[in-house]
């Protein structure tokens, strides 16, 4: 799907509208889902977007999204963009509605 494509589904998307940021600096991915949850808006499918200097986390963020049964799909960037500027340790979550999850 080329990127044009993919970027009109995530605008069509209401859910896709509100990325959860976990600062790995401040915050463990448990702790960060957590709160996620507490706010009431954790789904059950998400997307991971997270910086290169932080993939020593991956791990631990997929074993948090699993012990809250969210199904966690990503990938590893050079780094992540947060509050319109490129960022090197804080990864973003964007909920997938079901109809549009690639693991349907």
């Amino acid at each position: 799907m080329p990127w044009g494509a993919s970027a009109s589904v995530l605008k069509e998307n209401p859910m896709s509208q509100s990325p959860f940021v976990i600062d790995f600096r401040q915050e463990d991915p448990y702790a960060a889902l957590e709160r996620w949850v507490a706010a009431g808006e954790a789904p059950r499918r998400a997307i991971a977007f997270v910086p290169e200097s932080r993939q020593d986390e991956v791990a631990r963020l997929q074993a948090a999204c699993a012990r809250r049964d969210i199904t966690l799909v990503g990938a590893v960037f050079p780094a992540t963009v947060v509050d319109d500027t490129f960022d090197h340790d804080r990864a973003c979550l964007l909920p997938l509605a079901p109809s549009l999850s690639p693991l349907a």
